[in-house]
């Protein structure tokens, strides 16, 4: 109740608000799900489930209130105003002066297309009875963190055309659809996702009617709830779509339980992950990442073990809500700086943080930093007094 008077008495820090609310489903879901009979290794008690959504909550709420103490949600706030302004005063002038670049993009986002359309047209039957994960590394759209950047970024150039330049529009969103239709249909939309809550970010921006944006709203309710009743068509498992809220703590859970710790797992500490800024080949030493270690043991898979509960996750409940809070912080703060490099950088961190909840902390920095280097070179616009270069 706290974040949502927040969110609507507080317009200069709303942003962050609606991106803390959104990850209130994550925080409870594990106990939710419980309550209706999912349970997961180690399988405790409810109290347990209750307990750690209590503090997931607390976390939430500390990570939000110290952003509105230091001024970070308000910044971040005015950095999407001022990444919109630039945005419609320049621009539309800088994308109609790349026509190359934009052509580049569609031709290139046009062969990733027919080449995941053309994998899933010859296994159709494969692909759509596996899991949504089994096929990721014959999909060239969102294959590893590289490719979850190309995704995002040539997504958001898609979006961009479509919106500000009228001859490639229609270009624009048929390369869109083909890019990631393919993706789509094998299930895995959780970095569409990310993309579609970008894209109305900004165009929550654009509209200045009241009754638009109630509309936007309401399809984008719509939206979130097609994407989450859809699965239930292909199982007999009424919950399976909201595993998107329910499994991230099932890594978390072990960890809370004290059966595991960071180093009887191997997991290297959040301070050591900063390595994942270097390619492969220039990291000095090699990162575990709890997901992949509870992957191993065959306790969950990658997606699910992902999440910034576990990843700053301490014996001490003070530090833990340190780190967890710093992190939180952190990402907005570094997103208001890289606006300085593209306008685009604070919406896609909303985007981003919206399903916080899914993510981990330094693959969120990674994803914005080389993106903004990306968006630089494709669009380039930067929020440097309207310049644009």
């Amino acid at each position: 109740m706290i974040t949502i008077i927040t969110a609507l008495s507080v317009p200069n820090a709303r942003a962050v608000a609606i991106a803390t609310l959104l990850n209130y489903p994550y925080a409870l879901g594990a106990y939710v799900g419980a309550l209706n009979g999912v349970t997961f290794f180690p399988r405790p008690p409810i109290s347990s489930y209750e307990a750690v959504a209590h503090e997931q909550t607390l976390m939430l709420l500390v990570a939000f209130g110290l952003s509105l103490v230091f001024g970070i949600a308000q910044s971040f706030q005015k950095a999407l105003a001022e990444g919109w302004a630039v945005f419609s005063k320049a621009g539309r002038n800088s994308v109609n002066s790349v026509h190359k670049r934009i052509q580049i993009v569609l031709w290139a986002g046009l062969l990733v297309g027919l080449h995941d359309a053309a994998f899933l047209a010859t296994n159709l039957g494969a692909v759509l009875s596996s899991g949504r994960h089994s096929f990721k590394q014959e999909f060239w759209v969102g294959n590893g963190l590289l490719g979850i950047v190309l995704a995002l970024v040539v997504g958001i150039v898609l979006v961009s055309v479509s919106i500000t330049v009228s001859t490639y529009r229609f270009k624009a969103l048929i390369v869109l659809g083909m890019f990631w239709g393919p993706s789509l249909i094998a299930g895995s939309r959780n970095y569409f996702s990310v993309l579609m809550v970008t894209a109305l970010c900004a165009a929550f921006f654009t509209i200045k009617s009241g009754r638009q944006k109630l509309w936007l709203t309401l399809a984008a309710i719509i939206g979130i709830s097609a994407f989450t009743w859809l699965p239930t068509l292909w199982t007999t498992n009424d919950l399976v779509g909201f595993n998107e809220w329910i499994l991230p703590t099932s890594s978390l859970l072990p960890l809370s339980l004290g059966l595991y710790t960071a180093e009887s797992l191997g997991a290297t500490s959040i301070f050591h992950q900063w390595v994942l800024l270097l390619p492969g080949p220039f990291r000095p030493y090699p990162v575990t990442l709890y997901a992949d270690e509870f992957a191993e043991r065959k306790f969950t898979n990658v997606g699910v073990a992902g999440n910034p509960w576990s990843d700053s996750y301490d014996p001490d409940l003070f530090v833990r809500v340190a780190i967890f809070a710093v992190a939180f912080i952190s990402v907005f703060l570094i997103a208001g700086l890289l606006r300085r490099v593209h306008i685009f950088m604070p919406f896609m961190a909303f985007g981003l943080m919206a399903f916080w909840g899914r993510s981990v902390f330094w693959n969120v920095v990674v994803i914005l930093i080389y993106s903004a280097i990306l968006l630089r070179l494709l669009i380039p616009m930067k929020s440097n007094d309207g310049l644009v270069s």
